[in-house]
């Protein structure tokens, strides 16, 4: 019996929101952005206004900006430098 895959990623900009959208036409997915009005425009509007335009996003694909959340994602994929990621979460 396989586990259904899911998948986080790190980082709310252009590239991050379009590696998250892609993945989340297949499984599980959510994104993580440091700004959490790009977060809740993610998840009531299905926009990503900022880097992406009037470009729709799937429907099933979630967004958070809490670090702590997405965490909880054992397959995990940085569309950020790993310096900037570390410096937004909480201290360890």
């Amino acid at each position: 019996m396989t586990r259904p895959v899911r998948v986080v990623v790190l980082g709310g900009g252009s590239w991050g929101t379009t590696v998250a959208a892609l993945a989340a036409t297949n499984t599980d997915t959510l994104l993580w952005a440091r700004d959490s009005e790009v977060a809740e425009e993610i998840n009531t509007r299905h926009r990503n206004l900022r880097y992406l335009e009037e470009r729709p996003l799937p429907p099933s694909l979630r967004a958070t900006s809490d670090l702590v959340e997405a965490r909880g994602f054992p397959c995990c994929r940085s569309s950020r430098g790993s310096r900037s990621t570390r410096a937004s979460g909480p201290p360890r």
